[in-house]
C-alpha cells in the first residue's frame, strides 16, 4: 500500500502512526526484500527471532539521517546501527486497526518493534501529533483508515501528512 498526500480530509477515527524515513522492506519466507523485489543479505543475528509471517517494515537508522543514512549503512554492511519497524501484516485479511493490533501480539525481537498507533479524535489532534513528531526530528505521519483492508498501489485509505502541509490546518477545521 502506498499513501496519498493529505488534502484536508476529515480524520476523525483514523489511525495515526509516525512515518519513518528509511527503506521499506518486507519480511517474507525468512528474507528481507526491498519494495523493488531485491533480497537484502541481512546477517542471521539481525533477523533472528522474527516470526515466519509476511510483515511490511521500515529498515530504519535514525530520524536525523533518514533514507540516506540507511543507504550508507547498507553499502558499508553496518547492520548494527539499523533496526526494523513493523507497520503492517498484508496477509491478515482484516481492517488496518485489527492488523496493527495483531503486530503487538507477535513475539518480535527487541530491535524490531512496531510504533504505537493513535486513534484520532479530529484533525487538530493529527496536527498536534505531527508537531510532536517534527520536534523529535521525524518526517511526518501516516494516516490509516481503521477499516481499510490491505491493497497494493496508491489507496485513498492511507494518507501521508508532512510538516510542509501545515497550510492545510485551516482547511481541516
Amino acid at each position: 500500500m502506498h499513501g496519498r498526500d493529505y488534502a484536508g480530509q476529515n480524520l476523525a477515527g483514523w489511525i495515526a502512526t509516525e512515518k519513518f524515513n528509511g527503506h521499506r522492506v518486507r519480511w517474507q519466507d525468512g528474507e528481507l526484500i526491498t519494495r523493488f523485489g531485491n533480497k537484502l543479505p541481512a546477517p542471521s543475528w539481525f533477523t533472528a527471532g522474527i516470526p515466519d509471517v509476511w510483515i511490511d517494515m521500515e529498515l530504519f537508522a535514525s530520524r536525523a539521517g533518514g533514507h540516506d543514512e540507511v543507504t550508507s549503512l547498507l553499502r558499508r554492511g553496518d547492520w548494527r546501527k539499523l533496526s526494523l519497524i513493523p507497520f503492517d501484516l498484508p496477509n491478515v485479511s482484516r481492517g488496518y486497526l485489527s492488523r496493527n493490533m495483531t503486530l503487538f501480539t507477535l513475539d518480535l525481537p527487541e530491535d524490531c518493534q512496531p510504533c504505537e498507533p493513535c486513534r484520532l479524535g479530529d484533525n487538530e489532534e493529527a496536527f498536534c501529533m505531527l508537531s510532536g513528531v517534527e520536534k523529535k526530528g521525524g518526517e511526518g505521519l501516516m494516516l490509516h483508515h481503521p477499516d481499510a483492508h490491505y491493497s497494493s498501489g496508491k489507496v485513498r485509505t492511507l494518507l501521508k501528512l508532512f510538516p510542509s502541509m501545515g497550510h492545510l490546518v485551516l482547511q481541516a477545521a
